[in-house]
């Protein structure tokens, strides 16, 4: 008897094993037939027309997408976000996602929450505007052109809002093409400016309301939410470049969103709004898969 339950036995695991080598066999068989990672990066680089020295956070994974094998690459370049997803056999491109400077028509923009103020080039008085516009994508910054710089764009928005450094935290200061997107906040408010590089105008400026905690209940704000993510990863702010540090308060659990770039990693954190728990983390490193 015991003999007999020792050959079940051995036929069973000899069955699994012959599942699992075949599974493994198939597995390779389809990657086999798959463009590969590299080459999905080579196409996406070249219908941006960048290099892959251009670019940082250069990463790629492989997925399935409607019953379809994908990959999705995403890099930054100049503070302008690039997603794409390629065919994983072919390498043709099906989606792909531009983002800050998306060619959107402002007259088709969905309207947004918040005062809204769309100005020309030129210094003069601001045009009110019922929703916010966004001009189709720029070309960047010529190199022989002189540049403002961020700090003098910074100062530009903090008086045009009537507010000084101390008053506020800053969200984004990043060139966003022929402009620079200068993005803080107070207790109260949130405020969104795209200055020209070039000459200093207020190419368009947004300011709305932050939502506000329910009664009895505060939440930690930007600043302490930064310095939690900081303390997370084992940075210090000198150390990183912030790409975002937004609240977020539409879910039933109001969380700031954290990102930052160290080199060509990006570091990714969501915090829970009134306990400064870290709810979620992420990190994306350039090539980690090759």
């Amino acid at each position: 008897m015991e003999e007999k339950k020792k050959s079940k036995l051995s036929l069973i695991l000899g069955i699994l094993a012959g599942i699992a080598l075949l599974s493994l066999i198939a597995v390779l068989a389809v990657q086999k037939s798959l463009i590969g990672t590299e080459r999905a990066e080579e196409i996406a680089l070249a219908d941006a027309g960048l290099s892959a020295d251009q670019v940082s956070a250069l990463r790629t994974k492989l997925s399935s997408e409607d019953g379809s094998m994908v990959y999705e690459v995403s890099f930054y370049c100049d503070g302008t976000e690039y997603e794409y997803t390629l065919l994983a056999k072919n390498g043709d491109i099906a989606a792909r996602d531009i983002d800050p400077e998306q060619q959107v028509s402002p007259q088709t923009e969905p309207a947004t929450q918040g005062t809204v103020q769309t100005v020309p080039e030129t210094l003069s008085e601001p045009v009110p505007k019922p929703t916010e516009t966004t001009a189709p994508e720029t070309a960047p910054l010529p190199t022989d052109t002189a540049d403002i710089g961020i700090a003098a764009a910074k100062q530009i928005a903090l008086a045009d809002a009537g507010l000084t450094e101390a008053d506020v935290t800053f969200v984004r200061t990043a060139p966003d093409g022929r402009y620079y997107d200068v993005e803080f906040c107070t207790a109260d408010t949130e405020y969104d400016y795209e200055i020209s590089r070039t000459d200093g105008s207020i190419r368009e400026k947004e300011s709305k309301a932050l939502p506000t905690p329910p009664a009895g209940v505060t939440y930690i704000g930007n600043d302490k939410a930064r310095e939690l993510a900081l303390q997370a990863a084992g940075f210090t702010e000198a150390d990183v470049q912030f790409t975002e540090a937004k609240l977020d308060a539409d879910d039933r659990r109001p969380k700031y969103d954290v990102e930052f770039l160290v080199g060509n990693n990006e570091y990714s954190f969501e915090i829970d709004a009134v306990t400064g728990e870290i709810l979620k983390q992420e990190t994306e490193v350039e090539h980690d898969m090759h």
